[in-house]
């Protein structure tokens, strides 16, 4: 289907506009941030001032939890003088509100919908919240601290990794969902 509209201007400049559409099904993001096992806490000013240390053309960043710290990295091929580009940031748990994070999960995803939504939170001054699992489930940040008739919350899918590390994420995950009475002595501290 189209859509036209014909709009008349000073000096009786026309201009006409045809726009084609299509309807279509709504999806619904289906997630439950209370059940992840990873999650974190930060004031937007300095995840905004770590957004920005990228380079315009990065589309896509990993982040790398730890309980020693949160590392964000990115690598662009051929954005360099000298060709390819990597930037690497991380914020140490000290500078989180809050932080808990359980293994050594690492997540890529897209910065290009997360850059738009820290920045208002920075104007507005609140808190960015994320919580995650692990590489293949999604990552949601979610606005803290705004008005109670306000609730924002951005869910980004991240890519599904392969390698020796993912495998041991999720045997740590299979781990960590068993019942109390099947972990070991040791894991119920």
């Amino acid at each position: 289907a189209d859509f036209s509209f014909h709009l008349l201007g000073k000096n009786e400049v026309s201009r006409r506009y045809k726009l084609a559409y299509e309807a279509c099904d709504v999806m619904q993001a289906v997630y439950n941030k209370e059940r992840c096992n990873n999650k974190a806490l930060l004031r937007a000013k300095p995840l905004q001032d770590c957004l920005a240390s990228f380079h315009n053309s990065v589309e896509e960043v990993t982040m790398t939890a730890s309980k020693e710290a949160l590392g964000w990295k990115s690598f662009t091929p051929g954005a360099g003088s000298d060709g390819d580009m990597q930037t690497e940031t991380s914020f140490n748990p000290r500078e989180f509100e809050k932080f808990s994070v359980r293994g050594n999960p690492s997540v890529t995803f897209s910065i290009r919908e997360l850059k738009p939504m820290v920045e208002l939170c920075e104007k507005v001054q609140c808190s960015v919240s994320f919580a995650f699992d692990g590489a293949g489930s999604p990552i949601i940040f979610s606005a803290e601290g705004m008005e109670d008739e306000i609730q924002l919350d951005l869910v980004l899918a991240t890519l599904q990794g392969t390698g020796d590390n993912d495998q041991s994420q999720q045997d740590s995950q299979m781990d960590d969902s068993a019942a109390p009475s099947q972990q070991p002595d040791s894991a119920r501290a």
